[in-house]
């Protein structure tokens, strides 16, 4: 089963965000339980930053433990750190530690618990990010969350193309040296940003934190996957349409 866009594009990796209370729960579990074999370029780097609760119950972690996700560098190193002290500015911390250790000219860092891989990551994946003429490129989502500014501004929301114009932080691709760079900076003013009331348990978002460093960093160019073509973060407004029992087209509702 291959996975497009609306134009056609097809797509790479899907995310199911906050996946206990996604409505797309169910069709993450069918589409996790086909027996899909992925491989990744030798040019990338697969990272993931988790606690080893979240490695013993992904069904990601198991598919590259068990090789039905091919790839020949991976760092995934399950923190010993319970649910309940652990929140998401952990991940932005380890990930500014390993990155400068990475020695591919690409890497990729996901969220291990809800994120599924559903074709290759090959040339043709490296040869798209590449027309997208970006450094660094997030996944999209069509809403902003958490629902307060982190320096997008409505002009810029307004230019920007397709129906996912919003940072996900679940999935990132990009130059290493860039990658590594971006999140170097995201640590340095984390200090900085206020994390309460972000979310209702009043952890701290890593995405808000990202979502601030995009908008005051310029040293590379850090961009969203607003018009889907490598990502869909399958959220609130995502409904799967096939078409054949080859091809499903993933329709999401954008903002105007």
């Amino acid at each position: 089963m291959k996975y497009y866009n609306t134009n056609y594009d097809v797509q790479y990796l899907l995310h199911f965000a906050d996946l206990k209370h996604n409505p797309n729960k169910k069709l993450f579990s069918v589409i996790n339980d086909y027996d899909i074999n992925v491989s990744i370029s030798d040019k990338i780097t697969l990272i993931s930053i988790c606690n080893e609760k979240c490695a013993n119950t992904s069904p990601l972690y198991d598919k590259i433990m068990n090789n039905k996700i091919k790839c020949n560098n991976v760092i995934i190193n399950p923190l010993h750190i319970s649910s309940t002290k652990w929140d998401n500015y952990i991940k932005v911390k380890e990930l500014a530690k390993i990155l400068p250790t990475v020695k591919t000219e690409y890497c990729l860092i996901v969220d291990l618990a809800d994120v599924i891989f559903v074709n290759d990551l090959d040339e043709t994946f490296i040869e798209t990010f590449k027309s997208l003429d970006s450094d660094v490129i997030f996944n999209g989502q069509n809403f902003l969350y958490p629902s307060i500014t982190a320096g997008e501004s409505p002009l810029d929301i307004l230019l920007t193309g397709g129906d996912s114009k919003f940072l996900n932080g679940g999935i990132c691709f990009g130059k290493t040296n860039a990658v590594c760079d971006f999140y170097s900076y995201a640590n340095s003013i984390m200090n900085k940003v206020q994390p309460s009331n972000t979310w209702g348990n009043h952890k701290p978002s890593e995405q808000y934190l990202l979502r601030i460093a995009k908008y005051s960093y310029n040293r590379y160019k850090v961009n969203i996957d607003s018009n889907r073509k490598l990502f869909t973060a399958c959220l609130n407004d995502c409904q799967f349409i096939k078409v054949n029992d080859d091809k499903t087209v993933i329709e999401v509702k954008g903002i105007n």
